[in-house]
């Protein structure tokens, strides 16, 4: 119970004026003296009981304390008195919002902006509600408001960067940073945001420069940090990232994004246990947060914990915010429509979509089969187009479309993603699907191919660089110039395989064996010239799972913090039986898995 002090008015014997007393509770209060603004606040309402203003004030002090509850009710009081009141209405979402209580938060809020709609504070508040919600498209629309009602906000433009960039926007988000700083250039919060997504572009440089601005503006920034940790973790410099982590963690020990950075990082290091346990800690601080239970599902699915982690890797929806579909439309359906998770459908019709890279398609092609095996002959699978004759070529589905083809006019009565298959067949380590070829592919196709590579040599396909789109194409791609060693082997007939921009290095080599990729207008033709040679040598790519899921045998170049699929030290494969792993040392470094490639080559021509 709060003890009264008297004021000066009482001390005096002077009547106290209740705009007084709350114009001298509102300085205590904005001077940082609490309690006795606390006092001052109370004194002002028993002097004027119907004074909104003060209750609204006196809540607003009782929240910034930590006292909630007691907060709210001063709002409440205000509304009851005042439904109008889009003050009370707006700190007492706020209130709710710090309790855990978002959809409630969300109402108020939207009663707020519907009553006053040039209330840019409400807009904002409402924005970083759908956000926390995992709802960037309706926070992205909050923030355009605010920002039509005052184009040079620095918070709205910064805000509307973080929409953005959780929608995987990335050149619209970095735009948004640099506006935000154009607007306020002491503005620590967008520095640290441009030096969050300029990695996104290899840019390092400037992320680093952009990170540390931040902390010259602002010392005490764990986010900044971490995002230097990121940095230094983009350019194989492990152990600085990992000290920028414990810099952080040292002060925020509750800091989730930089445990996270740390758990990857020991993941990078090859130490998955302690990465494991870095993630759970993260996920026992805020259980619901998607790239935590990301990071902890491919760190079990390296582990060969596929129970848990396919469970898990289900918030791969929630980290990766694209489009599911180039039909917004149909993207929309999908969101709507039950997902299947493996039960029986009597006669239902079961549509399988891609939602990933094409590699990741082709190896989970194998379950197809397994549907068919349960009876659900009414299966369509939607996917790129260059696999639409390859996954048709199966017989396994009743209908193959290509993304371009799919619209919301697309029937079907259940769905699910691709990758999401061995969780609803309750596919475990030991039970993949591992009978190879699962692809078929036409014995005229194979034979034409016969013809026109007809050569009494080895035939080896090569194939040397991923797709620019991923962040990390770098550390699992390999310059053709430094393959060299491995191509000047005589007695072998080598064969590109390699299409895009990096398919045309080969010709500036003046070898031989660049001409026929350029005749493979999809998979399927790729998977009948594979079928021709005697061995593929491939870096983590399409080619890799092509050739694997034909049976071929083949050789992957794998990056030293290799990828959930691969395992961490094994030469084999659980997915690919004919597959043989050749791994980093350590990061960026080909050059021992070149000459051990070239030694084991050079037998097989003897």
């Amino acid at each position: 119970m709060l003890r009264r002090i008297p004021s000066r008015e009482q001390q005096t014997g002077a009547e106290p004026s209740p705009p007084t007393v709350l114009e001298s509770a509102f300085r205590l209060h904005q001077a940082g003296h609490a309690e006795e603004a606390l006092r001052r606040y109370i004194e002002a309402i028993e002097l004027d009981p119907a004074s909104e203003v003060a209750r609204n004030l006196m809540g607003t002090l009782l929240c910034s304390l930590g006292r909630l509850v007691e907060g709210e009710a001063c709002f409440t009081n205000v509304i009851e008195t005042n439904p109008f009141n889009v003050e009370a209405l707006n700190n007492l979402a706020g209130a709710r919002k710090d309790q855990g209580d978002l959809s409630s938060a969300e109402n108020l809020y939207r009663r707020t902006v519907e009553l006053r709609p040039e209330f840019t504070t409400a807009w904002t508040n409402l924005g970083s509600v759908y956000a926390a919600q995992g709802r960037p498209t309706e926070a992205e629309r909050c923030f355009r408001h605010v920002l039509l009602v005052d184009g040079e906000s620095a918070e709205a433009h910064c805000n509307l960067a973080a929409a953005l960039r959780s929608q995987d926007r990335f050149t619209e988000a970095e735009a948004e940073f640099h506006a935000a700083i154009a607007a306020n250039p002491a503005f620590a919060a967008a520095w640290c945001g441009l030096g969050g997504i300029l990695p996104f572009r290899g840019l390092l440089d400037e992320a680093e420069a952009c990170c540390k601005r931040a902390l010259e503006l602002r010392p005490d920034y764990p986010d900044a940090t971490n995002n230097l940790a990121s940095v230094a973790k983009a350019r194989g410099r492990l152990d600085a990232a990992k000290t920028y982590c414990d810099d952080v963690l040292r002060v925020y020990p509750n800091h989730v994004a930089a445990l996270n950075n740390l758990g990857s990082i020991a993941g990078l290091q090859g130490d998955l246990i302690t990465a494991e346990g870095t993630f759970r800690a993260a996920l026992r601080i805020d259980p619901g947060r998607g790239v935590t239970q990301y990071n902890l599902a491919t760190t079990l699915l390296m582990l060969g914990d596929y129970v848990e982690g396919f469970e898990l890797y289900e918030s791969r929806f929630e980290v990766f915010r694209r489009s599911l579909t180039r039909s917004p439309a149909l993207d929309d359906k999908l969101r709507s429509r039950q997902r299947w998770r493996g039960e029986v459908l009597h006669g239902g019709r079961l549509l399988v979509w891609a939602e990933q890279g094409l590699g990741d398609s082709i190896m989970m092609l194998r379950y197809l089969r397994r549907l068919n095996a349960r009876g659900l002959s009414l299966v369509t699978v939607l996917c790129d187009a260059s696999l639409k004759r390859l996954v048709g070529a199966m017989s396994v589905a009743e209908r193959v479309i290509t993304l371009e083809e799919a619209d919301e006019r697309l029937e079907f009565d259940v769905h699910c993603p691709i990758m999401s298959l061995p969780l609803a067949l309750d596919s475990h380590l030991e039970t993949i699907p591992v009978r190879v070829p699962y692809l078929d592919v036409p014995q005229a196709m194979i034979g034409l191919w016969n013809t026109r590579l007809l050569d009494a040599r080895p035939k080896v396909g090569i194939a040397w660089a991923g797709s620019k789109t991923l962040q990390d194409d770098k550390q699992r791609s390999i310059p053709l110039e430094q393959l060299m060693p491995l191509l000047s082997i005589g007695g072998i007939k080598f064969v590109s395989l390699q299409t895009g921009g990096a398919g045309d290095e080969w010709h500036r080599t003046g070898l031989d064996g660049g001409q026929y990729i350029g005749a493979c207008h999809d998979f399927l033709d790729t998977a009948a010239l594979v079928m021709n040679l005697d061995l593929v040598i491939s870096v983590d790519t399409a080619v890799t799972h092509l050739a694997g899921a034909l049976g071929r045998p083949v050789w992957l170049l794998n990056r030293f913090g290799s990828e959930w699929r691969w395992g961490l030290k094994s030469e084999t494969s659980a997915w690919y039986p004919t597959l043989r792993i050749f791994r980093q040392p350590s990061p960026s470094n080909w050059d021992p898995v070149i000459e051990r490639l070239s030694a084991e080559l050079k037998e097989l021509t003897l």
